[in-house]
């Protein structure tokens, strides 16, 4: 009976073990799929999460042919291999960061630079405050002054 008892638990046991590693493997096979930036993003807790996505969506959808890419650990959307914008959350808030918003003509107002010389961005505690028109706009500047070097 303790015979029977003890090869039933070992039983249990190597097919519970046995799942186990075939979650952990597809677990393994997602996060190899996945690409840093979405990782980046996901990894995000709310409500930066939920920021960063919508903000992700504009960009996308204003600018179809950006690439998303990780470079210094942060989500970069490229254009023509050139940077446009990146994604940064920190500090209780996200910002989104524009390479030449110095060359930028309407919505400057809602442009933060935050002790940076060259690199302005907008700044979202909460998914309430984003205003998509001022995005979409500042996307789109972004995306029109990409070949252009900084200005000083």
């Amino acid at each position: 009976m303790l015979l029977a008892r003890r090869y039933s638990l070992d039983a249990i046991s190597e097919t519970l073990e046995s799942r186990n590693n075939k979650q952990e493997t597809r677990k393994q096979k997602q996060q190899k799929t996945m690409k840093p930036a979405e990782a980046y993003i996901l990894k995000q807790s709310e409500p930066y999460r939920s920021i960063i996505m919508h903000l992700q969506m504009l960009i996308e959808v204003t600018v179809p042919d950006s690439e998303l890419l990780f470079k210094w650990h942060l989500p970069f959307f490229y254009v023509d291999k050139r940077p446009i914008c990146y994604i940064n959350q920190t500090k209780g808030y996200v910002d989104l960061v524009f390479w030449n918003a110095a060359r930028f003509t309407t919505y400057t107002e809602f442009l933060v630079t935050d002790k940076r010389k060259r690199m302005k961005s907008l700044r979202y505690k909460t998914l309430d405050e984003i205003d998509d028109v001022v995005v979409i706009e500042m996307v789109k500047q972004a995306y029109t002054f990409r070949a252009h070097k900084f200005l000083n």
